[in-house]
């Protein structure tokens, strides 16, 4: 396990939040689209803008599917990398990479000092490299 492949657990969970935003914008506007009238005039007669929303968001459940599953792949990952240490490490580095907080916020939740917490978290971090 390498400090990359933490971050990029962080970069597919932080990729489908964003995919999932925009789902949520393609389906009001859907909703908007079929609650209207359904047409809207284009330069060369009408066009229902309701299919090629709905054609958006079934690519979008797609993506976010895969991206799902790359996503549980990772997580699977970095729980056996962290089973490896004691109570405090795991709690340490899942809330650094599964939950995504600095390590100052580690610190202030777990109440150490920031200095402290940068210790035990490159010591932790090299008892995974190691593995």
């Amino acid at each position: 396990m390498d400090k990359e492949r933490l971050r990029q657990y962080r970069h597919i969970k932080a990729e489908i939040a964003r995919m999932v935003e925009r789902q949520g914008e393609l389906r009001r506007a859907a909703s908007r689209a079929s609650q209207e009238s359904g047409r809207v005039p284009v330069k060369s007669g009408f066009v229902d803008p309701y299919p090629s929303l709905i054609d958006k968001i079934m690519v979008l459940d797609t993506v976010i599917a895969a991206k799902l599953c790359d996503l549980y792949a990772e997580e699977a990952a970095i729980e056996a990398a962290l089973s490896k240490l004691d109570g405090r490490g795991r709690m340490i580095m899942r809330l650094r990479y599964l939950d995504g907080l600095s390590l100052r916020e580690v610190a202030d939740k777990m109440g150490y000092g920031y200095v402290h917490m940068r210790r035990m978290y490159g010591e932790y971090m090299g008892k995974i490299m190691d593995n």
